[in-house]
């Protein structure tokens, strides 16, 4: 990993992917080369191998959440894709201001997703949560972690209509708005933070609840 590390500095990318691939392939399971060839193919902007790539570190915690809350169950292909295709449109709104892309975290991730089922499930959207030991972002990182970051961020949306509006195409319109916000945009740009985790709520109707985790780890000053 750090040898693949070095030719992705070097922007090696072929050879990155070589030996990415190589430790793939001696530990099947192991979700950090997965996590590092979708930052390889972001750089190189292989959209369709980028997303298959987050996909794959999506779905290791699609399947847990602490609440015992999911989605429907036929919509979780749908969930995966479009959490992973908001994971490729944030690093590239990064790269193409400069800024390095975020490595994507599957605890952020379960973070993200288990505030956007509970803004659902209870019918609220606010980044405060009704529920205990919920209440912050700092509250909701600390209860996967058990560790404070040095900095956490998030952003949220929702959409909801007549019809069915949980589709790619209102997906990327989601994060365009994000990005239009000042306030969103300034998140989703931070310097300082390093990592990523995405969460999709999906009703019956096709209403969505979306929300983003942006952190950087390490001690909470």
């Amino acid at each position: 990993m750090q040898a693949a590390r070095l030719e992705m500095g070097c922007r090696n990318y072929a050879r990155a992917i070589e030996l990415l691939e190589v430790a793939r392939a001696l530990q099947p399971h192991w979700i950090v080369p997965h996590q590092y060839l979708a930052l390889v193919y972001q750089q190189m902007e292989a959209e369709e191998k980028a997303v298959g790539e987050y996909t794959v570190v999506q779905r290791l915690t699609y399947d847990f959440s602490p609440s015992g809350r999911s989605n429907p169950p036929d919509t979780a292909e749908q969930v995966l894709l479009a959490e992973a295709t908001t994971m490729w449109l944030v690093n590239q709104a990064r790269l193409q201001n400069g800024l390095p892309a975020l490595r994507p975290d599957p605890r952020l991730s379960i973070v993200a997703r288990e505030h956007s089922l509970e803004m659902r499930d209870l019918g609220y959207f606010d980044h405060a949560s009704p529920t205990s030991g919920l209440r912050t972002p700092l509250d909701r990182f600390r209860s996967v972690f058990n560790f404070l970051p040095a900095l956490i961020a998030e952003n949220i949306a929702r959409r909801w209509g007549s019809e069915n509006c949980f589709t790619l195409e209102r997906i990327r319109a989601t994060n365009q708005d994000l990005l239009n916000s000042p306030r969103h945009r300034e998140n989703l740009l931070c310097r300082e933070v390093s990592c990523m985790g995405v969460g999709i709520a999906v009703n019956a109707q096709g209403h969505y609840w979306l929300t983003q985790e942006l952190a950087k780890y390490g001690s909470a000053q």
